[in-house]
């Protein structure tokens, strides 16, 4: 750990090659014998002194002599003072020392000293060209402005350049009139702006002799490009010691503003009119971006006594206009405002703006935050007003909404009456923002304390409606909840609604459709339409799949224009799931994509993350083996991780995930780490995690070459037709069968054909059930033209890899019999497993090919550790879209991804690339694009 950066001027000029341009084409017309005039303007701090000094730097370096002086505030009543500072100082003065002690000597008589400057200036020039320079021309003493307009006019013969600088907002009429009479007479005037944000970070690298971290990088941005704030910025940070270096980063202890930008803050605001510095103040307190009606209604008068004082913040550059709004140029500015106002004072300007905000009608989600920070411990009115607040923003960003109600918390004392209703909100709008951590420790310390019934059951309620947990836990907050006595009729139906849909999805039907029978007539729709899904995944586990369609497509027509709430996000879950069971993948796609744009919109990042996973199974549905491993493989278990895969819906997803790609592709470390993790799960966990793990098992067996072990393993499982919400494990009865083929059990054959037959007995004219009822009574009879009917039912289906698994085994039992049909069969099986990259299925068919005579070799191809060539597909999608300038959260949009899967992408990408920032990223992709 190092202490980075030092106090002091940096050695380059940062962001100015436009007008550094303009400096050098002066130069060359100076050289040519013209004359020139460059007036430089802009705010405070902007980088006009800098500049000046690279003008005078460069015009050595041109062999172009230069002078240079500055026009001091103090000096306003000197006549030629900036003249004289600029041409009787320095190593080669123009002026002479005794004349220079003549003209200061004799002030009243102007004509004479314009003459001898204008003939000393004449005559330096004579010998060479030469550059005045003059900084803060806005200080100039009225004598001297008339002057240099005189001089200017009647040196034009002369190879004179002048170079002029004027801060914005200072100058007086008289500064004005000369330089529009400089323009006039063609003189070129440069508006020097903010610094472009490369420059920044150019400049930052400078002071800081090193890459910022993340903190420092936000605080400087506040400085608005300004060169001068960000040096009182970084020179501060080191005055007080808060900059030290950490792996190769300069980080910042705190983020407060330092001093020196406080004084540079206050230097600013105390050239303003007492009534200005106040109301300047005032506006600290203000929303970022506020209104000028607001900002008046808060000092007490009428906009029309604030035009004064606007010029004033303006001229000073301390306030600009943001649309049809204000703000603060510098938000450090504004922060170094806040802290230098005493706490007290802060809040309860704070709870007077609030008032004042409210009884003009401004909207509670614009002051609800203000209100949180003013407002005492028991502040109901606070408290109520931030709950309104939380309601109107969860309809567009759970994230603001689930911060406001966690802190509206902090208002309450512990034993308040009020405080379950707000848990539950909170634990909810956590939950939806994808905080579910934070959802569920909230809740069980509310839980942890003794609540009365009601309350206790509304706060269970929110956890079990939580899928990011296990179901186990689920199911145990609607039974606790159950037991409770006295509840109101709709409390005690959606918990028990909660209970039938829970069961459902831990993979036990028979109790789920128990428990949906007492409630599916309920009158409440929340109830009533969880009973009816909790029926669906049981029809869909008994494989009745058009029946599972038609109850949910029921369901969607009930709630469709119901208020909007997140258990609505359940219903095109469940439609997906069975289209895609059904062999309509891209009908599930398209469902999934209005609703991860619905989730979008009230941005329910747990929603979308799931939708994410779920997308991600459609991909192993299809085939798509690559995408899936790219999404899903960095995130495969470690040995060392306990509690990876017995979580809820999201661990069942990857450890499906990762089963598919060690049964497809047999990567070797995928299989160690996958076998070890399912060795892991607890016997208390939910039947579906379990039967994974023991199919994950069963699959090691197998490839050991001991079937009769593997059968051992999933011999209690009672394979139902299509597991809840995965719809690639469907086909996984094929396995089975031919699993106890090999281990000579033809009862647990037809028990796993029998549950793969369900579908197609039960919704017939499913061609994809068809084809795989087809395929395992092929498998029971060994009959090559039942197989041969599966596989020509499961080509060009949507589901190739069904379709390969049944050429696989026609070709099979064609063996010796047909050694032509057998051939071209297994073929078309090794050439579907390698388009979709199931390695170890081609590598299988490959063997059986090689002993027929008809050998296929299995190609892979390593991808590199570093460079674009090391980039999966999943990230190559997400920095195209990031070079082009998306954020995350667009990119996520576009990409039907969460944002922190698209953020672990981008910081993927930028490691293997070994870059640091999207413009780096930008020339890379627009170089390879050229």
């Amino acid at each position: 750990m190092s202490t980075p950066g030092s106090d002091g001027p940096t050695p380059h000029t940062r962001g100015r090659e436009p007008e550094l341009a303009a400096v050098e084409a002066s130069f060359s017309a100076l050289r040519r014998g013209g004359s020139a005039v460059l007036v430089f303007e802009g705010p405070p701090g902007v980088g006009k002194s800098r500049l000046l000094r690279e003008v005078s730097a460069r015009a050595g370096r041109s062999g172009v002599r230069a002078v240079a002086g500055t026009a001091l505030e103090g000096q306003q009543t000197c006549p030629f003072a900036a003249l004289l500072s600029a041409l009787a100082e320095g190593e080669e003065p123009v002026l002479g020392e005794r004349l220079a002690r003549r003209l200061v000597a004799t002030p009243g008589s102007p004509e004479w000293a314009l003459q001898k400057v204008a003939e000393a200036i004449e005559a330096a020039a004579a010998d060479g060209p030469l550059t005045v320079v003059i900084d803060d021309l806005q200080w100039a003493h009225s004598e001297t402005l008339a002057g240099l307009r005189r001089l200017v006019d009647g040196l034009r013969s002369s190879p004179v350049l002048w170079v002029l600088a004027v801060s914005t907002g200072w100058a007086p009429p008289l500064v004005a009139e000369t330089l529009a009479w400089l323009e006039a007479t063609g003189a070129r005037r440069v508006q020097l702006g903010a610094l472009p944000g490369p420059a920044v970070a150019q400049l930052l690298f400078d002071l800081v002799s090193g890459p910022a971290g993340k903190v420092l990088l936000e605080l400087t941005e506040q400085a608005d490009g300004n060169p001068a704030v960000v040096a009182a910025l970084v020179h501060g940070l080191q005055e007080e010691q808060r900059l030290h270096t950490v792996d190769g980063q300069v980080m910042v202890r705190a983020d407060a503003p330092p001093r020196r930008v406080m004084q540079l803050m206050e230097l600013r605001l105390n050239r303003l009119s007492a009534a200005a510095q106040r109301a300047v103040r005032v506006a600290a307190v203000l929303p970022r971006r506020f209104s000028v009606a607001h900002w008046a209604a808060t000092l007490d008068q009428r906009p029309s006594e604030l035009i004064e004082i606007i010029a004033e913040a303006f001229d000073a550059d301390l306030l600009v206009e943001d649309d049809d709004q204000l703000r603060f140029r510098h938000g450090l500015f504004r922060q170094a405002l806040i802290a230098a106002t005493p706490r007290s004072l802060h809040r309860a300007l704070q709870r007077e703006v609030t008032g004042v905000l409210l009884a003009t009608g401004a909207a509670p989600t614009e002051i609800a935050l203000r209100m949180v920070d003013s407002a005492e411990v028991g502040d109901r009115e606070a408290v109520a007003l931030v709950r309104q607040a939380a309601d109107v923003i969860a309809a567009s960003d759970s994230q603001s909404a689930a911060e406001l109600s966690v802190r509206a918390l902090r208002l309450l004392p512990p034993h308040d009456p009020a405080r379950s209703s707000l848990v539950t909100d909170a634990v909810h709008l956590l939950h939806r923002a994808g905080r579910s951590d934070e959802a569920r420790e909230l809740g069980d310390s509310e839980l942890a304390g003794a609540l009365p019934a009601v309350p206790e059951a509304e706060v269970r309620l929110s956890l079990a409606s939580m899928y990011t947990r296990p179901t186990g836990d689920r199911l145990r907050d609607n039974l606790l909840a159950l037991e409770l006595p006295a509840l109101p009729p709709v409390l005690r139906a959606r918990h028990q609604a909660w209970l039938a849909y829970n069961l459902a999805m831990s993979g036990r039907p028979e109790e789920a459709e128990k428990s949906a029978a007492e409630v599916r007539l309920c009158d409440d729709l929340q109830s009533r339409a969880l009973a009816e899904l909790a029926l669906t995944a049981a029809d869909s586990a008994y494989g009745r799949i058009t029946t599972a369609l038609n109850r949910v497509e029921a369901v969607a027509e009930q709630v469709r224009g119901a208020p909007y709430a997140d258990w609505q996000e359940i219903v095109p879950f469940h439609r997906a799931h069975l289209l895609a069971v059904s062999g309509r993948v891209a009908d599930a796609r398209s469902a999934l994509k209005g609703a991860v744009s619905r989730a979008r919109h009230v941005s329910a990042a747990a929603i979308v993350d799931a939708w994410a996973g779920f997308d991600g199974l459609l991909s192993l549905a299809a085939g798509r083996l690559c995408e899936v491993r790219d999404e899903f493989a960095p995130g495969a278990p470690d040995t060392a991780d306990t509690d990876e895969i017995t979580g809820g819906y999201a661990a069942i997803v990857r450890l499906s995930a990762w089963t598919s790609l060690y049964v497809h592709q047999g990567d070797t470390e995928l299989a160690r780490r996958v076998v070890a993790a399912a060795r892991r799960v607890p016997g208390d966990a939910s039947p579906n995690v379990r039967r994974l793990a023991r199919r994950v098992l069963a699959e090691r067996e197998v490839r050991r070459g001991d079937p009769a072990k593997a059968l051992r393993l999933i011999s209690d499982d009672p394979l139902p037709a299509t597991p809840p919400l995965l719809p690639q494990d469907f086909g996984y009865h094929v396995r089975v069968v031919r699993t106890a083929l090999a281990a000579r059990d033809p009862s647990a054959a037809e028990r796993a054909a029998e549950a793969a037959t369900l579908p197609y007995r039960e919704s017939p004219g499913i061609r994809v059930f068809e084809g795989v009822a087809a395929h395992v009574q092929g498998l029971l009879t060994a009959d090559p033209r039942v197989l041969a009917d599966a596989a020509r039912l499961l080509e060009g289906t949507e589901r190739p890899l069904l379709f390969a698994s049944a050429a696989e085994d026609v070709g099979r039992a064609l063996g010796e019999h047909d050694e032509r049909g057998a051939v071209a069969q297994l073929s078309a099986a090794f050439d579907t497993y390698l388009e979709h990259d199931a390695a170890a299925d081609a590598r299988r068919v490959g063997r059986v090919l090689a002993a027929k005579g008809a050998a296929r070799r299995v190609v892979t191809r390593d991808r590199p550790d570093t460079g674009w060539e090391s980039l999966t597909s999943a990230e190559l999608k997400v920095v195209r879209l990031i070079a082009e300038g998306a954020t995350n959260r667009e990119a996520a949009a576009r990409l039907t991804l969460s944002p922190h899967t698209v953020s672990s992408h981008v910081r993927s990408a930028f490691t293997k690339l070994n870059i640091n920032s999207r413009r780096e990223l930008a020339k890379i992709v627009n170089a390879l694009d050229t």
